[in-house]
């Protein structure tokens, strides 16, 4: 599901944010041969705009990073 939340890069400058979002799955465990560990909730970032222009191209990994953890946040899904 296709999701967009705004964060604050400085005091001056917001960037909009485009991911996918992909809600958690729980645990299956009977019976055994369909037994499933689940999976947490994650967020993939699809485009990250300032003015209009996608600078994801340009962030580093731990940018990303720090991109997915509020995306996640804007769920209330992580502490």
């Amino acid at each position: 599901m296709s999701e967009q939340t705004t964060v604050t890069i400085s005091k001056n400058v917001s960037a909009s944010v485009h991911f996918d979002y992909h809600p958690p799955e729980a645990m299956v465990l009977y019976p055994a041969e369909s037994a499933y560990p689940g999976c947490a909730a994650e967020v993939e970032i699809l485009s990250v705009e300032i003015d209009g222009v996608d600078i994801l191209c340009y962030l580093n990994t731990d940018a990303v990073e720090q991109l997915e953890k509020k995306a996640l946040a804007s769920f209330d899904l992580i502490e």
